[in-house]
């Protein structure tokens, strides 16, 4: 993203004050002895001990901003307006939030990685014109191609995960969340609702942000699984500040949780001086496309609190961050990470991730010949 346009865009939300919509609280989780390979989730098998505190951030009295935000709303529902968003909306009857797939005897499914180092090497050593050939096409919901110059760069070691290559990280895993329902039987709605990074560079990325068409899919998409009206989980992958972060909407607990993996040890007070204008542009955003997408989701949100959790591994490597974030989007149980996290984890879906995109359901890419032996997109694997 064009590094002006990031700072345009921090500008512009440290216009808008939101401490009397948005109230702060923090939630510190500590693990007790033990493994920390034991479970992390607060309603399954073993947990580890927990010490919880909490505190109450101070909030700007309402007063004071009032005026301005319901200005800002206006403009903001205006200007969607005059863009003539389509009329097609989503009319929710009810609102019933999901369980959680972590509370559930769910097939999670594995990722195609038994040979990955074998089909990873042997795509690190291609050379020659076969690179320049868009190894992944695919159209939904919008287009991305991607070259396989470009996945060799950036899946190699060291290499630097970028916006078009989440996307498809992302489609990924919203393939893996839709065939873990349909395998393990499981007829209730989706749990999470995953959005890809363009909607947060969209948001982030001008000084007048609008409702717009191409924002519709990923809230009420026909491609889209989930339904956003009856997911506890909106999660929100974001790349502003240069490094890979994840924001999650907690709808029933009414919190916004921040995943910064390279500020792991920073503490409350600083990580949120590092989010707090992104978050309430984000926060405005969800809200005003969900007054625009949907009639009769009456979900409130006026009274979201910050919530603080510890990671517990140590500042990932930049050229790491974004296998993090895909981790936390897969293993976020709505308490605590499922699955820890470790240099290992990145390296190893540093792999898999690439030959998985490469397989991904309807992708419509150019695989070069010495791979089609080891890539079957035949099998439209999710």
């Amino acid at each position: 993203m064009d590094t002006d346009a990031v700072v345009d865009s921090m500008e512009l939300c440290s216009g808008i004050t939101w401490g009397s919509r948005i109230k702060k609280m923090g939630l510190k989780v500590k693990h007790g002895p033990g493994d920390s390979r034991r479970s992390y989730s607060g309603s399954k098998r073993v947990v580890d001990h927990k010490v919880v505190s909490r505190r109450v951030r101070k909030k700007t009295p309402i007063a004071e901003n009032i005026e301005n935000t319901m200005a800002e709303d206006e403009r903001l529902y205006a200007r969607a307006r005059s863009l003539k968003v389509t009329p097609y909306k989503r009319h929710v009857l009810s609102n019933e939030i999901a369980p959680s797939p972590f509370d559930r005897p769910v097939q999670w499914g594995k990722s195609v990685s038994t040979h990955s180092m074998v089909k990873y090497k042997a795509i690190m050593r291609m050379s020659g014109v076969e690179l320049q050939r868009f190894w992944i096409e695919h159209d939904v919901p919008r287009q991305i191609k991607i070259k396989g110059a470009v996945l060799q760069e950036q899946f190699s070691e060291g290499g630097v995960i970028r916006s078009e290559i989440f996307c498809a990280m992302v489609r990924h895993l919203q393939n893996l969340d839709a065939s873990m329902y349909r395998n393990s039987c499981c007829d209730h709605k989706q749990w999470r609702h995953i959005m890809e990074p363009t909607f947060s560079e969209k948001v982030l990325g001008t000084k007048d942000f609008a409702v717009t068409e191409d924002l519709r899919d990923m809230f009420i998409g026909h491609h889209l699984v989930s339904q956003m009206e009856h997911c506890r989980m909106i999660m929100v992958p974001c790349r502003a500040t240069g490094d890979w972060c994840l924001y999650v909407w907690d709808m029933v607990k009414q919190e916004i949780h921040v995943f910064d993996p390279v500020s792991t040890t920073v503490g409350e007070d600083a990580l949120w001086a590092m989010h707090d204008n992104v978050v309430a542009k984000l926060h405005m955003a969800l809200h005003a496309c969900k007054e625009e997408f949907f009639v009769g989701w009456d979900e409130d949100f006026d009274n979201f609190h910050d919530h603080h959790l510890e990671l517990s591994h140590p500042p990932a490597a930049s050229c790491d961050l974004a296998f993090y974030v895909w981790h936390y989007m897969r293993w976020y149980d709505g308490e605590e990470l499922h699955k820890p996290i470790h240099t290992s984890t990145a390296s190893r879906l540093r792999r898999s991730l690439l030959y998985d995109i490469m397989a991904m359901k309807g992708n419509k890419g150019h695989i070069p010949d010495e791979l089609k032996q080891q890539i079957d997109l035949s099998s439209g694997f999710e």
